[in-house]
């Protein structure tokens, strides 16, 4: 799982960064969530592709986010883009 943890908040694990977000009612059970789901929430987040809880938009968990140049750490938005799951799943076949 190469798991480094660089500090309280950050966690590398699986190849991608993730952040602790306790509150994030897609976190894991410890709090944990990938980066790019963060930034794409910050971002890149339309009527079609959110989730409102508690007055907070989210990204649904019916889409993934694609990193555009498949560097996994390369969590900038012109990098990212939110697709279906079924999409994201085509474009890795290629």
């Amino acid at each position: 799982n190469n798991i480094r943890i660089k500090d309280d908040d950050i966690m590398y694990k699986g190849g991608y960064i993730w952040q602790r977000k306790i509150n994030h009612p897609f976190a894991t059970e410890d709090g944990w969530i990938r980066q790019h789901r963060l930034v794409a929430e910050q971002y890149l987040l339309t009527e079609e592709n959110s989730i409102v809880i508690n007055n907070n938009k989210y990204l649904s968990p019916e889409y993934e986010v694609h990193h555009k140049d498949f560097n996994k750490h390369n969590n900038n938005p012109n990098n990212l883009t939110i697709l279906t799951k079924s999409e994201h799943m085509k474009l890795h076949q290629k």
